[in-house]
Parts: C-alpha cells; sequence; structure tokens
C-alpha cells in the first residue's frame, strides 16, 4: 500500500520522485437508464502536457500530500549522500511516526501485523523476481544487454529472457499472473522485462516494509545509474502491504538544459526521496480507504 521513491539522476543535480497518483482512465463510461457515454476528456496541465483526468480508488487520489526531502552531505567518511542515506532516514522516519501516532513500532493494518522494530528488508528487484518466479534469473541478460549497447546482440538476448520468462508465468498457478504474458511478449528491452515480471509475481507479496532496490535504467529516467552494476540505476522503493498500482502514463516534458547545467554548477550530489503522506497516515490509521485521511475527497 505505502510506496515511496528515491531517484538521484547523474551529474551534480537530482531530485526524488514523489509517490505516483492513480493511472489515469481513458475511453468512455457506460452509464444506465439510456444515458449518454460520458468520456474522460484530457486536460492540459501549467506545460501545455496532455493528461487524462484520474478517478478515485480505494488507495489513489490524483491530488496527494506529499513530502520532498534532499541532502547533500553525508556523515563519516564519504563526503555526499546516497540512496543508502535516503534508506536509513524513510526507516527512521516510518518508525518514529509509528511511535508518535500508535506508541509502538507493531502496527496492525488491515488484520496484517506490521514490524517496523526489525530492519527493514532490502532486496533487488531481480533478487525478488528470482524468488518469486522460480528461480528465473534475469540478470545476466540485463547486464550483457547494457554491454550491447541494442543492435541483433541486444535483441537476441532480448528474446531469449522473454521465452524464459513467459515459461515461468506459464508454470504459475495464479490465473491473474498468468495473465501479464501479454506484457511480457510485448516488452521493448530486458529491463521493461524485468519490471513486467516484478510487478506481475514479487509486488504483492512485499507485505513486511521492504526497499526494492536496482531498477533498470530503461524504467528509471531521472536515476543516477548504478556506480559498479550496468543496466540498473542507485534507486529504491518502499513497499508495505503489497502493491497499491504506482504507475503513471509517460508525460512529454521539454527538458530545460540550462537548468540542468545550472545545477552542475551550483548544487551539490544529492539524495532526495519523496513521501506520500496521505498513504502512510492510512497506515497508521488502519484507513482501508484513501477517501477516510484526504480533506476534500473527490466523490467521483
Amino acid at each position: 500500500m505505502v510506496e515511496w521513491k528515491w531517484q538521484r539522476p547523474g551529474g551534480a543535480g537530482s531530485a526524488g520522485s514523489a509517490p505516483a497518483a492513480s493511472r489515469p482512465e481513458g475511453g468512455s463510461k457506460k452509464e444506465g437508464g439510456g444515458k449518454k457515454q460520458r468520456e474522460s476528456k484530457p486536460v492540459e496541465d501549467l506545460r501545455g502536457v496532455r493528461l487524462q483526468k484520474a478517478r478515485v480508488s480505494s488507495r489513489h487520489n490524483p491530488e496527494f500530500t506529499s513530502v520532498e526531502i534532499y541532502q547533500a552531505y553525508a556523515e563519516g567518511a564519504r563526503a555526499y549522500a546516497d540512496y543508502g542515506d535516503m534508506m536509513t532516514l524513510t526507516e527512521d522516519l516510518v518508525k518514529a511516526c509509528a511511535l508518535a501516532v500508535c506508541g509502538s513500532p507493531q502496527v496492525s493494518y488491515q488484520g496484517l501485523a506490521l514490524d517496523f522494530a526489525q530492519p527493514f528488508r532490502r532486496a533487488t528487484m531481480v533478487e525478488l523476481v528470482r524468488e518469486a518466479a522460480g528461480g528465473l534469473d534475469l540478470e545476466p541478460s540485463l547486464t550483457a544487454a547494457a554491454a550491447a549497447g541494442g543492435g541483433e546482440a541486444a535483441a537476441g538476448l532480448l528474446a531469449e529472457a522473454k521465452t524464459a520468462a513467459e515459461a515461468a508465468l506459464v508454470a504459475h498457478a495464479d490465473k491473474e499472473v498468468r495473465s501479464s504474458i501479454s506484457k511480457v511478449r510485448a516488452a521493448p528491452s530486458v529491463g521493461h522485462l524485468l519490471n513486467v515480471m516484478f510487478e506481475a509475481v514479487a509486488e504483492a507479496g512485499l507485505q513486511q516494509p521492504t526497499f526494492v532496490l536496482e531498477h533498470p535504467t530503461e524504467i528509471s529516467p531521472l536515476a543516477k545509474p548504478h556506480r559498479s552494476k550496468p543496466g540498473v540505476t542507485e534507486r529504491f522503493e518502499l513497499f508495505i502491504y503489497g502493491a497499491a498500482g504506482r504507475a503513471t502514463p509517460p508525460r512529454r516534458v521539454a527538458v530545460d538544459y540550462d537548468f540542468i547545467t545550472a545545477l552542475e554548477y551550483g548544487m551539490p550530489p544529492t539524495g532526495g526521496l519523496g513521501i506520500g503522506v496521505d498513504r502512510l497516515v492510512m497506515l497508521l490509521t488502519d484507513s482501508a480507504s484513501i477517501r477516510d485521511v484526504i480533506p476534500f475527497p473527490h466523490m467521483k
């Protein structure tokens, strides 16, 4: 339910990413009683980007409350903060909030006992897929594809990885998991394929606090490439109580290169963190719906 993200771009500049809003719905909605169909029309934000109006679900609201944190300098021998510092900060914040609101680091949410007293698990996306998909290991393909840099070699690696991933889904007992086969076949890269498999087989099982690390570069355009592992980034997401459907549609935004250059001169390498306050409040108050915790819920 709770999902927080950290992203650190290359160069001197950096930014944290706030939790995503609900997935906008396009198309039309049928109305009863012979009424006309009502379409969800696109709107434009201040940058001229066309967006779809998003509806509220029990866990999503198109307008959400968030807190962003940035840290430039680290304690100890290291000069600058990185995603490890941000994970430690995140863990400390969640524990402190649980103690302040609930009086204990043990919290019950919808009948599930969550333990914030223990160190939060840290696992890579590759590791979680391997555990949940019968040993499927996409790391060699991911590393080799990053080294190939495209072309026939990368295409061959992708085809082999798709075959292995599809076989893992076919063998899965859950029909809903098997429905992701079409997404596997459509994946344009090994990185996208890894993300598809993570969402299909691993995400929902992350009930206790878990930091998911090393997202593929293809799905992390704002994150810094990993310092020693090709094909992945220094990025984390915190999952609690399983998946919450975090995706947002891609947005076409003009890149302000002058601003990026200014950051390179004037801003040190910085760790960043975005926290979705509404979902944290849901968790700590045992609220099943986000409508119970936002000030002005959209009743649509």
